[in-house]
């Protein structure tokens, strides 16, 4: 190993385990990498390993786990309007992850579908074109002024729900975006009506789980497919009934229309964009790559030299790009071609296109 190499991985370690080299004892470890990577024998495992695994998965049955959505991070005092319950469904044997919302009486649930065909038809904003923060506001006056207009007696909590399911379902996706506020969930997929979306928790434990979000009427399902559509900018349509686009947070969209392209009507998929992305030291401390490997994209990097990432879809393609980019010099131009923008870099000479 080269002695350039050699300093690369002890920076890297260096960055992972600071502890490691306060007092010189990172110098064994510089050593062990000088001397190439120590594999198991054949055979050496450790038998409790898998008993710990099988413990690991019985823990399954215990798991009763809820924190909040809307807002993501609550303050002493706020409001808390949807909150996410995962839990052992005994039924099902398997986890579900179900969201909880404000109930509505009927007298309120007739005042809101007023509220909302009077706000439909009086509409004078793109939502696509300003941020949550504005939209909340837009809406909360919007609000205020049909009460006022029409003489609509509420009480306060009244007010809040109808605020609150107003903007989940005008700005917001409706019942899927509680769901898109949790920053632990990965991928969110409906495969049809009458069929749960399931959601790709980060959390190894929870791995892909059972929702209580489904879409019963197709008509419904192809609504809210439609509005996806047009959040990304894109089109669609039976003689165009496939879809490959971004929402405006970055969230990667692909979707079907017809049972021409699916057995059960409209699908959808959403590959939930990141907005922190991994860094290298990330990526080590996940075990997704080691100091060896990222010490030699580091050297790609600066010697400018070529290099190819591939795999299946979810496998950590563009996250690992992500990681690896940051090794690039800070002076050096950077021009990125994709079908849909997905890449996030620190760089400021950058061309995305």
């Amino acid at each position: 190993m080269s002695i350039e190499m050699t300093k690369l991985i002890t920076r890297i370690r260096k960055a992972k385990h600071p502890e490691m080299f306060e007092d010189g004892s990172g110098e064994d470890e510089k050593e062990r990498v000088e001397d190439g990577v120590e594999l198991p024998a054949p055979g050496s495992y450790d038998p409790s390993m898998v008993s710990e695994g099988v413990k690991e998965n019985e823990k399954l049955t215990d798991v009763d786990e809820s924190y909040p959505l809307i807002p993501e991070d609550p303050e002493v005092g706020d409001t808390v309007y949807a909150w996410a319950h995962i839990k052992w469904d005994n039924r099902a044997g398997e986890l579900v992850y179900d969201v909880i919302e404000p109930d509505m009486d009927e007298e309120t649930s007739v005042i809101l579908q007023e509220i909302r065909n009077i706000l439909e038809r009086t509409f004078d904003i793109d939502f696509n074109e300003i941020d949550s923060g504005e939209a909340e506001e837009y809406l909360s006056d919007k609000i205020d002024m049909i009460v006022e207009k029409y003489n609509i007696s509420l009480t306060e909590k009244q007010r809040e729900v109808i605020r609150y399911y107003t903007y989940r379902d005008l700005a917001g996706l409706g019942k899927l975006q509680p769901v898109m506020n949790d920053k632990e969930i990965e991928d969110i997929s409906c495969d049809g009506t009458d069929i749960p979306v399931y959601v790709y928790h980060r959390n190894p434990k929870y791995g892909s789980i059972k929702t209580d979000i489904t879409w019963s009427e197709e008509d419904e399902l192809e609504s809210f497919v439609m509005k996806l559509a047009q959040r990304t900018g894109r089109s669609l349509s039976v003689s165009s009934p496939l879809l490959d686009g971004a929402l405006p947070d970055g969230s990667r969209v692909n979707a079907s229309l017809t049972e021409d392209v699916t057995a059960h009507g409209p699908t959808f998929s959403i590959r939930k964009f990141q907005e922190t992305p991994f860094s290298a030291v990330n990526m080590m401390n996940l075990g997704t790559a080691n100091a060896e490997l990222m010490a030699y994209m580091w050297i790609l990097e600066q010697y400018q030299q070529s290099y190819l990432i591939c795999g299946g879809t979810a496998t950590g393609k563009t996250s690992f790009l992500n990681s690896v980019i940051s090794f690039i010099p800070p002076e050096d131009k950077i021009v990125s071609i994709e079908d849909t923008r997905e890449l996030r870099l620190p760089h400021e000479n950058w061309i995305p296109s």
